[in-house]
């Protein structure tokens, strides 16, 4: 075997005598994972021997496995790698690869409460038909080099036909697994496939939640909440409303039903008149009558959610309908379109 190893003309012509290339044969299963993504392809080895060159595929050191036959050894010579087995036959690769890998990007309409996924595969490698693809979301770490690779283009990929969306195959080992329905052809660059598409009920949201405000007004983040339409894996949304975009966030994993929530940015209409008075100033406490006023100028209702904390260790708190917390309290409140409501609160600040 040494002369074979060494002369690379030789080790493609012992590929094609025992009929296995990088053309990818019947059978091909490719499971997307963000980052990289792990393939599992059929070849044949005669004379308990087979020899492959990986190529683009750029397998990541350490997860190469060979199905079917018990190996005996591996030799890498150059960019090739020798399997030596016991016993001949029908068998499977097994990879994880950097040069291919999937992503989702979400959009959330918000006017027809629909939420539409797309998975985005990029390859860096040769078109890769999978007769069988997955796509798994959750912590999945690789540790170790990393990606490189070439730069893809940004156009757009068209499919001949697009594969139904992906179904929820269930959770195991803490990751969410999907498959997708028929395959799908892998071209290099991007390709974008239909995944999944619900309805959901989103929550719009004004959100304080920081220190003591002296000042003449509490200025709200605006969101949105809803409940997960299926068991959501993590990825990018889209916002639309009225026709006009609003933004991006990022949408975390999510079993179905548990509440998902992000967030936008300040809202110039979303700010709460405030007014603080002085009762009493020593060196030792300082006394305040804290009046706030919020108003809905939005045609929408809107959530309000405010968490106020105290500068102080110590400190006494007068307040109806709050729940207190660690260092201060937290209220929710609902506001119809154009609602008002104000709330009064007395704290005292204790210094010593």
């Amino acid at each position: 075997m040494g002369p074979m190893l060494r002369n690379p003309a030789v080790w493609l012509l012992a590929v094609l005598a025992l009929g296995s290339a990088l053309a990818d044969g019947a059978g091909t299963r490719v499971v997307l994972y963000r980052g990289f993504a792990e393939v599992v392809r059929p070849v044949a080895v005669k004379d308990g021997v087979w020899v492959w060159n990986p190529g683009e595929a750029a397998p990541v050191p350490g997860t190469l496995r060979l199905f079917g036959l018990v190996e005996r050894k591996r030799v890498w010579q150059g960019d090739a790698v020798v399997f030596f087995t016991e016993g001949s036959g029908p068998a499977r690769l097994g990879y994880l690869t950097r040069a291919l890998s999937g992503r989702l990007d979400y959009a959330l309409d918000l006017d027809a409460g629909t939420l539409t996924a797309w998975v985005t595969v990029e390859n860096r490698g040769p078109t890769l038909r999978a007769d069988e693809l997955w796509y798994v979301a959750g912590a999945v770490p690789l540790v170790g080099e990393g990606g490189g690779g070439p730069k893809l283009a940004t156009k757009r990929l068209a499919l001949a036909a697009a594969p139904a969306e992906a179904a929820y195959q269930g959770a195991a080992g803490g990751v969410f697994r999907y498959r997708f329905a028929g395959g799908a052809e892998l071209v290099r660059g991007r390709t974008e496939l239909p995944f999944q598409r619900g309805a959901v009920r989103p929550l719009f949201l004004w959100r304080y939640r920081g220190g003591f405000v002296k000042g003449d007004r509490l200025v709200f983040q605006r969101g949105y909440r809803f409940d997960a339409p299926w068991p959501l894996a993590a990825g990018r949304v889209s916002l639309w409303k009225a026709g006009a975009f609003l933004g991006q966030a990022t949408l975390p994993d999510r079993p179905q039903g548990e509440p998902v929530e992000f967030w936008l940015g300040p809202d110039p209409l979303g700010r709460a008149e405030r007014k603080v008075e002085v009762l009493e100033e020593t060196r030792e406490r300082a006394r305040y009558r804290v009046t706030t006023r919020l108003e809905n100028r939005h045609a929408e209702p809107v959530r309000v959610e405010i968490e106020e904390r105290f500068p102080t260790r110590g400190y006494q708190l007068k307040i109806a309908g709050a729940e207190r917390v660690p260092g201060g309290y937290r209220l929710g409140l609902d506001l119809a379109p154009g609602g008002r409501w104000t709330y009064v609160y007395e704290v005292t600040l204790l210094y010593r």
